[in-house]
């Protein structure tokens, strides 16, 4: 690589081992990367709640410019796939590197308006109007330092707002409730609701990794196990969008529970509350989200059982209803609580999860009607018939799935096509 002594003035090379996680999506990040051996794999979260990988990155590719670029959190996890050295570029030096590395930032201007392109295009697709890039962003090329320096942050700036027109989540804001004194416990089961005594059988050590964190609630630091996606088998996608891997159950792994509040999220979303300068004080005293069943986190990182992932995902639906816009999140939480109970073969537990998650779908889809694609709408419809079959509700999945038929007329997309089959047996 060219200017590879000039770079190493700037940075500093690091090595990764096979599996290993450089960063994960919705992380903060101040520097990025530039690939000079091995391979790192990009992923992105899936419906499912885990990531599913898009691509690979080669040397010379850079990655992670645009969290240096505009301060933006990480749009996706990157896994080294192999072993594999990059070199970091603190967002310090990034001036420097603008004015010396002219091949690799001209690569990233380009990678930039790719994507303002692309998000414009698609902007238009759902009807929106919105006006072209200005002339000074069209065509780019290098010109000198300062200038490169305001194309790239423009760029950047364009991809955000576009992003936001196309209905990008904004980033959720909770509200603090200070519980000190231990009133307000909280009963996370609903009455009826069985203990599960089934215990996750496979051995699952080899499949996690260690992930540090700080809590969006009570901002204090701790390390939790997550799946290491890059060794997970994957078998099949259903039609609902589940995800499922050989020898592995994510269902049991997909939350994250802070061992100091109890705060509990889904691995893909629970960074993603902003910081505040609130931060540097701890906002809440002792275990925040207390409990009758004294759930308190999983007690064993290695092998979790089914009761505690059902727990876990009542805990996660009970505190974002503290969390603004949640809806779709908290849709998610009973719709995998409906998969457990489904597995377990507790059918009255699994009906009625069915109907809440199906629930929380449609108030999704009403608040962001004008947001959602074609494409979306049918997604949507799919999920929801497939809960209604899952149910016996045959009538009612028969609607959504004409309605796909309807709306995705002409359409050769996948979902569309699985709708007509399914509706046809459905009539039949």
């Amino acid at each position: 690589m060219k200017n590879i002594e000039i770079l190493r003035s700037l940075g500093r090379i690091k090595n990764f081992e096979k599996d290993e996680l450089l960063f994960a999506e919705n992380d903060p990040g101040d520097e990025m990367y530039i690939a000079l051996s091995g391979s790192f794999g990009i992923y992105m979260t899936s419906f499912a709640g885990f990531p599913i990988k898009v691509t690979s990155i080669k040397p010379p590719q850079c990655f992670g410019e645009m969290s240096v670029i505009d301060g933006w959190l990480r749009s996706a996890t990157i896994i080294a796939e192999e072993k594999s050295t990059a070199m970091l570029i603190h967002k310090d030096n990034f001036g420097c590197f603008v004015e010396t590395s002219h091949d690799l930032v001209l690569v990233i201007i380009k990678t930039l308006y790719a994507r303002a392109v692309s998000a414009l295009k698609k902007a238009r697709e759902m009807g929106h109007e919105v006006s072209d890039l200005p002339m000074n962003l069209q065509n780019p090329a290098l010109k000198d330092p300062v200038t490169d320096m305001s194309t790239m942050v423009q760029l950047s700036k364009r991809i955000r707002e576009l992003n936001e027109v196309l209905g990008a989540d904004k980033v959720a804001t909770i509200n603090v409730k200070q519980d000190v004194d231990g009133t307000d416990m909280l009963t996370l089961r609903p009455a009826g609701h069985p203990v599960l005594s089934e215990v996750d059988s496979y051995d699952s050590s080899k499949l996690l990794g260690g992930k540090k964190y700080v809590c969006p609630y009570c901002y204090k630091g701790f390390e939790s196990k997550i799946p290491l996606v890059s060794r997970l088998v994957h078998e099949k996608t259903s039609l609902d969008q589940r995800v499922h891997y050989s020898n592995f159950n994510g269902l049991l792994y997909a939350n994250i529970v802070c061992p100091n509040c109890n705060y509990c999220d889904a691995i893909e979303e629970f960074a993603r509350i902003p910081f505040s300068d609130a931060a540097l004080t701890p906002q809440v005293s002792g275990n925040q989200f207390k409990n009758i069943e004294g759930f308190t986190g999983f007690k064993d990182e290695v092998s979790h059982t089914y009761d505690e992932a059902v727990l876990s995902y009542l805990l996660q639906f009970n505190c974002l209803n503290q969390v603004q816009n949640s809806e779709m999140r908290q849709a998610k939480a009973l719709h995998r609580l409906y998969w457990i109970y489904s597995d377990c073969n507790k059918k009255e537990a699994a009906v009625e999860f069915a109907r809440n998650a199906i629930t929380y779908y449609k108030i999704h889809i009403e608040k962001r009607k004008v947001k959602l694609t074609t494409n979306d709408i049918i997604t949507f419809n799919v999920i929801m018939a497939k809960l209604h079959l899952g149910i016996g509700e045959k009538e009612k999945a028969l609607e959504l799935f004409k309605e796909n038929t309807i709306i995705g007329k002409g359409m050769k997309d996948d979902l569309v096509l699985q709708s007509y089959r399914i509706m046809k047996e459905i009539a039949n």
